[in-house]
């Protein structure tokens, strides 16, 4: 699983999981909603989620046909799953991809973090790399939680974008507000995101993300949640016997993009919704990694590729996805963003060169 995709994998679900508006709840203007979101405590609960992701869009059945031919199996995530969460105390926190094909779960505790995948018996276990910190499983932890990811998008994002708040409902059986955010910056993908908001607890339990095309590319949204202490055997994991066992590190992550992901220590242009981040061959690699099937993200990203030219007469390749788009300099370096390729050529003419 890439490290950058895996919060944006748990991500999207179809709207008529939400019912009925619920006219109970007291009004709360969207500063209140948004400064509720941000001053909720921290909750201990085990629920489901449905996830769906449309990131590819159209290039989908392109990437899907490429695929079958070459007897692969499609890394980025796309279309529905179902997703089982525990929360426990600290970066506890379990996530378990409800898959009949095969078993694969995160394992996040104060001091590992694990991923696992049935099928082929493989462990991932994730160290800190240089420069960490031993708070490195906590940032971990809210990374992969798409409750925190939506929570840290709704900080970054409220300055720079217009906040509305539209009708009531339900969500697992918990009222319900709703909590709408549009940017107000020219030149990013992202046309608005919804948020519903757990009314006890202030929880963010459902995000949305709609492309400026009107698109709804992610959203996520709990079927099923229970608010309760999590024991901590439900994080324990021991890779079992004669199952393979690769050691990576992670990077000190300093750089957040507006969708929530965080990038390692990086140059980057523009801010909030229009920031742009300049990664490397080998820092793409290493954010991308492989995808839970066994298949190459990067190599996935490389069959979307499309040429384009560049203002000082060089040629670059882009890859158009729904949200986030790349494009690959002629130096191999990658400049990567929620934002329309024309500001993705404007930033390129500011890339230091190499050397």
């Amino acid at each position: 699983m890439g490290v950058a995709l895996v919060a944006v994998a748990a991500a999207a679900v179809t709207p008529s999981l939400a019912s009925a508006q619920d006219e109970s709840l007291p009004p709360l203007g969207p500063q209140a909603l948004v400064a509720a979101v941000l001053g909720a405590r921290p909750q201990q609960f085990s629920g489901t989620l449905e996830a769906t992701s449309n990131l590819l869009g159209q290039a989908a059945s392109v990437l899907s046909g490429v695929q079958s031919q070459q007897g692969g199996a499609q890394a980025i995530p796309e279309g529905t799953a179902t997703v089982r969460i525990f929360r426990g105390t600290g970066p506890d926190l379990r996530l378990e991809l409800l898959d009949p094909a095969s078993e694969r779960d995160l394992y996040v505790t104060s001091h590992s973090v694990w991923l696992w995948n049935s099928q082929g018996e493989q462990a991932l276990h994730v160290v800190a790399g240089p420069g960490a910190s031993d708070g490195e499983p906590e940032r971990a932890s809210q990374q992969f939680d798409p409750t925190l990811v939506a929570q840290q998008l709704v900080a970054r994002a409220s300055a720079h974008a217009s906040l509305t708040v539209g009708p009531n409902t339900f969500v697992a059986g918990q009222e319900a507000y709703t909590l709408r955010i549009t940017p107000t910056q020219a030149g990013t993908t992202i046309g608005s995101i919804q948020v519903l908001v757990d009314a006890s607890n202030d929880m963010v339990l459902s995000m949305s993300v709609t492309s400026a095309s009107g698109q709804t590319a992610l959203a996520w949204q709990f079927t099923q949640i229970t608010f309760s202490p999590q024991p901590a055997s439900v994080f324990a994991f021991t890779p079992p016997v004669g199952a393979s066992v690769t050691t990576r590190s992670l990077e000190l992550p300093t750089s957040v993009m507006p969708m929530g992901q965080v990038v390692p220590h990086v140059p980057t242009f523009g801010t909030a919704w229009d920031r742009v981040v300049e990664l490397n061959q080998s820092q793409l690699g290493s954010m991308l990694g492989t995808g839970a099937s066994g298949a190459s993200l990067e190599h996935e990203l490389h069959l979307l590729e499309q040429p384009v030219a560049l203002a000082n007469g060089t040629q670059g390749m882009l890859v158009e996805t729904t949200l986030v788009n790349v494009l690959v300099l002629p130096s191999g370096n990658v400049l990567v963003g929620a934002v329309t390729p024309s500001v993705l050529e404007a930033d390129a003419a500011l890339v230091q060169p190499a050397g």
